[in-house]
């Protein structure tokens, strides 16, 4: 089975027109958007963008898109991200979202100060971001320039949503672990398969854990999120030994092991950010990535699984609104991807992916006319893909040239070594 789907070149990439005031890079330059698209009247509040290097008329533009729980676009990021990741031939536009604003933020909260979810829902739900990246995209080059776009995982989501309603606008967009909920359910792949995986490689293990989880109430949401984080510092071929030697030492209460593991994986610092108001945005964003794929529903009895169990906590109130039918359940329609014959779409997967499953990857390649699925031997984050230098490769390739292209080729061939094939695959340590 080819896991690499090409397309045939085509005229995405057209340079777009000067933009309409003077970008400086370095500057955080402010735009005034509505606190709610749906009603303007509700007021507005600003939303800030940066470049990466000083605009360079009739060169394309990529629009980098992060959502409400991730943080690598902050103030002064775009100029890194230009350097190490994108290069000096496109212009790069950083955009930093409601989602890390206070003004939004504030707006969310009570006259105590606490979360009014329901507010929290109507500022942050997906229909507004997405009219914060257009107004962004009308600001750079105007009402009917294009731009391209880039994200990873939640933010690869937005990319996906923000193609299916103003995808006319798109050259081009490169998405990374794009999390694909509503495929997770079509396709009845669990968005989390930590328990079976933890069945296969040692039962014994699943022992240890309900055991301790049962001994230590006080810690199980630490326990939970500790195990959830690890895929993200351990290599994938790694992954399941680490698994392994945290479990028993939780097991036999070694609190050395268990504390060194929160730090390495920054447990603490989630949990303290997911119990304060900063986390708004991000419940609203966990909510709509989690509930279309159905990860709420019941489960077997007995079954542990960190990202969910751990989830369902932090959004309860959120649920509960759902529940009640005060808002709407977060749902995601690919149909208009099938209608973007004009816009090219790169979709990177990780086949050891533990928070993207790599088949939902697949599906969601075929939605688009035009497109290229590269399923690479990596995890959620790429560490080989990076270590080796060639994922900043296939992002500068395809940005500026497209697929089909001889540079498109040529990034290509350099990542081959790093493709998964399944005739290959060896079972992680």
């Amino acid at each position: 089975m080819s896991l690499w789907l090409a397309a045939t070149p085509g005229t995405a990439g057209s340079p777009n027109p000067a933009p309409l005031q003077n970008l400086e890079s370095g500057v955080l330059h402010t735009l005034s958007v509505p606190l709610d698209h749906h009603h303007p009247e509700s007021g507005s509040r600003p939303i800030r963008y940066e470049l990466g290097r000083p605009w360079q008329s009739g060169r394309p533009a990529v629009l980098v898109v992060a959502d409400g729980q991730q943080y690598y676009m902050r103030p002064g990021a775009a100029s890194a991200l230009q350097k190490e990741v994108f290069g000096d031939d496109l212009n790069v536009v950083g955009i930093l979202s409601r989602g890390g604003t206070p003004e939004f933020v504030s707006a969310a909260l009570d006259a105590s100060g606490r979360p009014d979810w329901q507010a929290a829902w109507t500022i942050f739900n997906a229909d507004q971001w997405l009219e914060d990246i257009d107004a962004v995209r009308r600001a750079v080059v105007g009402p009917t320039g294009r731009v391209s776009l880039y994200g990873r995982s939640g933010g690869a989501y937005l990319v996906h949503q923000y193609l299916a309603k103003h995808g006319a606008h798109v050259d081009r967009a490169f998405t990374q672990s794009a999390v694909s909920p509503a495929l997770n359910r079509e396709l009845r792949i669990p968005i989390e398969s930590f328990w079976e995986e933890l069945g296969r490689q040692d039962p014994g293990l699943q022992t240890l854990l309900s055991n301790t989880l049962g001994l230590r109430p006080a810690d199980r949401l630490a326990i939970l999120v500790t195990l959830q984080r690890q895929h993200f510092f351990v290599a994938a071929d790694q992954l399941r030994s680490a698994r392994g030697a945290l479990i028993r030492a939780l097991a036999q209460g070694d609190e050395a092991a268990f504390t060194k593991a929160r730090l390495d994986y920054q447990v603490d610092q989630i949990l303290a950010l997911c119990r304060s108001t900063d986390a708004v945005p991000q419940m609203v964003r966990e909510l709509e990535l989690l509930h279309p794929a159905a990860a709420f529903d019941p489960a077997p009895v007995g079954n542990v699984r960190p990202l969910v169990d751990s989830q369902r906590e932090f959004l309860r109130p959120l649920l509960d609104l759902v529940a009640e039918r005060r808002i709407p359940a977060p749902a995601f329609d690919l149909v208009p991807a099938h209608r973007l014959f004009d816009t090219e779409v790169f979709i990177l997967a990780g086949r050891w992916d533990e928070a993207v499953d790599y088949r939902t990857q697949i599906a969601l390649a075929h939605a688009y006319p035009r497109q290229l699925l590269f399923i690479a031997n990596d995890n959620h984050v790429f560490v080989d893909l990076d270590k080796n230098g060639v994922r900043s490769q296939m992002i500068r390739a395809f940005l500026r040239a497209g697929l089909g292209s001889p540079e498109m080729d040529a990034a290509l061939r350099a990542t081959e070594p790093l493709r998964w094939r399944e005739h290959e695959e060896a079972p992680m340590k």
